[in-house]
């Protein structure tokens, strides 16, 4: 899945130093307290930030899902699937089966600006599980998400033939989700 050899990187204060890791399993959590690095990790494999030493490797292509669509309040997701239809980075061929699953089916023409936060959160859950990259990166999933969407969430994660990379504090699901559980301490990341 990736690789870390002698990754640094920090803000004001080093979030990563030295950091050596391999990591190879299919569905991989992580977790740390907050401020420990598990979002500027996500963006460092997605290739959004670059390593102040060492380097990051990672099998294939990346989809950092992206939950901020404020820029998009005007668009339905239904506009969304058909803007990324054309695209070979998306297959939306499940996209209603996608809203089904996670109970969006009735929001689907609902402009995104007047959906609530976990609604217009699905509507980047379904992007991202669309997404044909070799390898999907998850920001906290399962927060303002209903129970019954949570589990449908952690069953399409389970069932997904491709590996999937998920920082979340939901402890809970995430066991549920994944197949090995990382966490991010002492500018480290260590297997749990």
């Amino acid at each position: 899945m990736f690789m870390c050899d002698g990754l640094t990187f920090g803000y004001r204060d080093l979030l990563f130093e030295s950091c050596c890791a391999t990591v190879a399993q299919p569905r991989v959590g992580i977790t740390g307290r907050n401020g420990s690095g598990k979002t500027t990790l996500l963006r460092l494999l997605d290739g959004q930030l670059k390593p102040q030493s060492g380097e990051v490797v990672v099998e294939g292509s990346t989809y950092l899902v992206d939950f901020d669509f404020e820029r998009y309040a005007r668009f339905t997701a239904r506009d969304i699937v058909a803007l990324c239809e054309p695209l070979e980075s998306f297959d939306a061929t499940k996209a209603d089966e996608l809203a089904e699953g996670l109970q969006f089916s009735d929001y689907l023409d609902v402009p995104i600006g007047e959906l609530s936060k976990g609604s217009a959160k699905k509507v980047g859950l379904i992007m991202g599980f669309m997404s044909t990259a070799h390898l999907l990166l998850l920001d906290e999933p399962f927060e303002s998400i209903d129970s019954e969407s949570n589990d449908a969430i952690i069953r399409i994660l389970r069932e997904m033939d491709r590996p999937v990379l998920i920082v979340s504090h939901d402890h809970d699901r995430l066991v549920r989700t994944v197949d090995a559980l990382y966490e991010i301490r002492n500018r480290k990341l260590e297997r749990l």
